[in-house]
């Protein structure tokens, strides 16, 4: 059954070319790209083809679009992504460009933003440069808790067979167990120390 047509929500907006949400197919693809049926963009850069570019528009909706498989990580818990970053791509391309063969972008803490450190919303919210081209391991290593974790520290979980502790570790997209521990407290360290070499080269 054909859905009858109607005006967009968005006062002043008179398309009948209904998408959902009430919304015309043109708002409806800026609120789910950018949480804001308001937002337009008038750089002409030439530089939607590049890496850079999807990468940008992959950020912006982490932490924006609700329907985002990966929100409730970003997004959900209060990230966002600054305001130099939020309103002009050529802005985040002149901060991060080129980006190296391999590598996907990072935040250096996990608990941060995507913040440039120096526009007037870092200054204002002492938000420091929080970003960095890394390999996968190193984003493994930095991510947050995942839902299964039994111990509060990631790449550390309760063995429910043997009910020891073990410590693991992500590399080169392999895991590495690095032992089996009776107490939390040995198996934490574990962890720390692997990643502390791991971030040293000596891993």
């Amino acid at each position: 059954m054909a859905r009858s047509k109607q005006s967009c929500l968005v006062e002043g907006c008179l398309r009948t070319d209904y998408a959902t949400k009430n919304l015309c197919y043109l708002h409806y693809k800026r609120w789910k790209r950018h949480g804001d049926t308001s937002y337009t963009s008038r750089e002409y850069h030439g530089l939607s083809h590049t890496p850079e570019y999807r990468i940008w528009q992959l950020m912006i909706d982490r932490v924006s679009n609700e329907h985002n498989k990966r929100y409730d990580r970003y997004g959900g818990r209060g990230i966002t992504v600054c305001q130099r970053w939020r309103d002009s791509f050529t802005a985040f391309y002149d901060d991060v460009a080129p980006r190296p063969k391999g590598l996907t972008l990072d935040r250096k803490n996990n608990d941060g933003h995507y913040s440039c450190g120096k526009c007037e919303e870092c200054l204002a919210n002492g938000w420091p440069k929080n970003w960095r081209w890394a390999t996968h391991s190193m984003q493994t290593i930095n991510q947050g808790l995942r839902k299964c974790n039994t111990s509060g520290i990631s790449g550390v979980s309760l063995h429910k067979k043997s009910g020891t502790w073990y410590a693991a570790i992500q590399r080169n997209h392999k895991k590495f167990i690095l032992g089996y521990f009776r107490e939390l407290s040995d198996a934490i360290s574990a962890r720390r120390t692997a990643e502390k070499a791991y971030k040293e080269g000596t891993l």
